[in-house]
């Protein structure tokens, strides 16, 4: 027999003979107890609960009859109603399980005698009759209370008194059962103990021996083997655990057999392991070396990348401080009464200047992007706006070739954004320039701009730049956005240009959110086309352009400067006349410094209206000026407007933060100047 199958027999045995003691005793006291229940509940108690409610109505009614005799409101008289017809209502209750019918047709006769009685006494009071008469109805109420304390309230006593001895067997029956159950449960406990013990006695032995030969084991000894008493579970468990000591045996000399080999194995190749040794310390020490090298590489490169910046920084001063004088110079020249001959070798020297400066310009912000320091601003600006001044900058240009242009904005367009508008400008300038360069006279320009995504915060514009010019070959169009490279050298020969243009519209484009592109066949037009995504403003605001300062135009701007007096601090005599000149032309008075320290010299004597400010000047240069100025309470106020040759990035930071009011670059533009001092500087009463 298994060992399942014992322990289910010993446990189907105790679970039997206590379901069976359990049973016994249940039913025996459920049948005693249901008997004195059913005794006491159905036909006493109900009847005893009836007779106390009616009772509790019948002196809620005495006691508002008193209130009734002292304040005879009609709400008294109606709660004694209630309470009347509650009364009645008790005897059906009683009348249901009494066994005694006398004594039901005196409850009944009771309760209509007291209702009709009480009835009859309100209404006496309440018609106001005399005292005997009143008097008479409350006797006959006492009468009736009397009768009810006789007959009716000794019985109700009888049956409680009944009702507590009937408990009082229940109880006796509870505490015999109780102790009938105590008893089988010791009994129960003690076959448990006896099945408990068997058990025990049947698992003990052969685990104390499982448990002997497991110590004997793990102290190494592997050469033990169990008895086998029984053919059940612990015999099988006990002949599994003779088969893996023999296999534990067998394992174990295995692989003593195999550590000596690894020894020997790991004897043969401890030279190898030197060796890797060696030439790990060789390759820690090469990467150190190279680490090293690679950061002073890194280090040149920086200082490189640097020096490089500072050349261009210094070029792009140098450059532009003789353009300023080249560009200004031939500006005023053409301003003068010229034969032909002369405004046509001026004009094309002004022309050439001012390529030239478009070229700096490209290769300035060329070099931004090389270095990744490309930054786009955020302002609110007007889109109109935008395409009106590059449309006002390509017109003469336009004319002169005889190539005529359209610009057509969307309705759906909105106008009020967020963005960029210089750098949005130089890409329409930039496209709509090289249309017109390869479009032959009597071609068109077709300008489109289209909404092409929008949500609440921001929109998608999407710009077409059409023409119907020489158009670009497809092996050409995949080398057009690579710097330095045009279409092919013949173009670069007959249009000019460094191939740097649509490399820097690209990466404008590119970092507005949008992509710029281009479908063209040759002989027959090109059409760019790009997309920028640009914040939308919450609401429709005057938006000021780069050259639109505070509104008005160039008239009103010299208007308003006539008079002035200004200091000009400049170091070179060129640009000292060239400024002179364009500033006495418009009734402007000027007076020069060379210097920073110079100009501080002048305003201890004089007094100016506004400072026109050099920043790279020997002795002491206009930043180092400007704070020296600053620190004069008196000239907390006095507007100081840098006009200088450094363009590169920070120069507009530094200037500004240095005190000055306003950045104006060189060459000098017109609009640019005068519109900057319009806003600043204003005629001293």
């Amino acid at each position: 027999m298994s060992i399942r199958l014992k322990l289910l027999a010993g446990f189907l045995l105790v679970s039997l003979l206590t379901l069976g003691v359990s049973l016994g005793i249940s039913l025996t006291v459920q049948q005693k107890v249901a008997s004195l229940i059913s005794d006491v509940g159905g036909k006493k108690l109900p009847g005893v609960i009836a007779l106390s409610r009616m009772e509790a109505d019948l002196y809620q009614v005495l006691f508002l009859l008193e209130r009734y005799e002292s304040d005879r409101e009609i709400s008294i008289r109606e709660d004694i109603e209630r309470s009347l017809a509650s009364l009645g209502s008790h005897q059906t209750g009683h009348t249901l399980y009494h066994d005694g019918e006398s004594f039901i047709a005196f409850v009944e006769t009771f309760v209509r005698e007291f209702s009709r009685a009480t009835a009859g006494y309100i209404l006496l009071l309440q018609r106001g009759k005399s005292a005997g008469e009143i008097e008479v109805a409350r006797n006959r109420i006492d009468s009736l209370l009397d009768r009810y304390r006789q007959d009716i309230i000794p019985h109700l006593h009888e049956d409680v008194r009944e009702g507590y001895v009937k408990i009082n067997q229940i109880d006796d029956i509870n505490r015999d059962s109780r102790n009938v159950l105590l008893i089988s449960a010791l009994i129960i406990m003690l076959l448990a103990i006896f099945f408990s013990a068997f058990i025990a006695t049947m698992f003990a032995r052969p685990l104390a021996s499982m448990t002997e030969a497991a110590r004997k084991i793990g102290s190494g000894q592997l050469d033990i083997e169990i008895p086998v008493t029984s053919k059940d579970e612990i015999g099988q468990l006990s002949e599994a655990f003779n088969d893996m000591t023999s296999n534990l045996l067998t394992m174990r000399n295995n692989l003593m057999n195999l550590n000596l080999d690894l020894e020997n194995e790991l004897d043969e190749n401890q030279d190898l392991t030197n060796e890797l040794s060696e030439h790990r310390k060789n390759l820690e020490k090469l990467v150190v070396e190279r680490t090293k090298e690679v950061e002073h590489q890194r280090q040149l490169a920086v200082q490189a990348n640097n020096s490089k910046s500072e050349f261009l920084a210094n070029m792009s001063h140098e450059i532009r401080t003789p353009m300023n004088a080249v560009i200004g110079m031939t500006n005023l020249a053409l301003n003068t009464d010229l034969d032909e001959t002369q405004r046509n070798f001026i004009s094309k020297a002004h022309m050439s200047a001012e390529a030239l400066l478009h070229i700096l310009n490209d290769i300035l912000d060329f070099s931004k992007i090389e270095a990744g320091k490309l930054e786009m601003e955020s302002t609110d600006f007007s889109l109109k706006r935008v395409f009106d001044n590059t449309c006002h900058m390509i017109h003469s240009s336009a004319e002169e070739r005889g190539v005529s242009y359209s610009t057509k904005i969307s309705a759906e367009v909105p106008d009020a954004l967020i963005g960029d508008p210089m750098r949005l400008g130089q890409v329409l300038l930039n496209l709509i320039n090289n249309a017109v360069k390869f479009t032959s006279e009597g071609g068109k320009i077709e300008v489109d701009v289209s909404l092409q995504a929008e949500s609440d915060r921001d929109c998608v514009i999407r710009c077409s730049i059409k023409d119907n010019g020489i158009g670009i070959s497809t092996e050409q169009q995949e080398k057009l956005f690579q710097p330095f490279t045009q279409a092919d050298s013949s173009t670069t020969r007959k249009y000019g240009g460094t191939g740097l243009g649509l490399v820097i519209c690209s990466q404008i484009v590119k970092a507005m959110g949008g992509e710029l592109q281009v479908d063209s066949e040759l002989g027959k037009g090109s059409d760019f086309h790009f997309t920028v995504r640009l914040g939308k403003l919450q609401q429709t605001v005057a938006v000021v352009q780069p050259g639109d300062d505070e509104g008005g135009n160039i008239a009103e701007w010299k208007e308003q400067l006539k008079g002035v007096r200004l200091l000009l601090v400049e170091d070179n005599e060129v640009n000292q006349e060239l400024a002179t000149m364009i500033l006495t032309m418009n009734g402007i008075d000027v007076e020069v410094a060379d210097n920073g320290q110079d100009a501080l010299d002048m305003l201890r004597k004089e007094s100016f209206d506004g400072i026109l400010m050099d920043c790279q000047m020997p002795v002491m240069d206009g930043y180092d000026a400007t704070r020296r100025i600053r620190e004069q309470e008196r000239f907390r106020d006095l507007p100081i407007i840098a006009l200088t040759a450094n363009a590169m990035k920070g120069d507009r930071e530094r200037a500004l933060a240095s005190g000055m009011n306003g950045f104006i670059t060189k060459p000098i533009n017109h609009d640019a100047l005068f519109s900057t001092m319009a806003r600043w500087i204003n005629k001293k009463s």
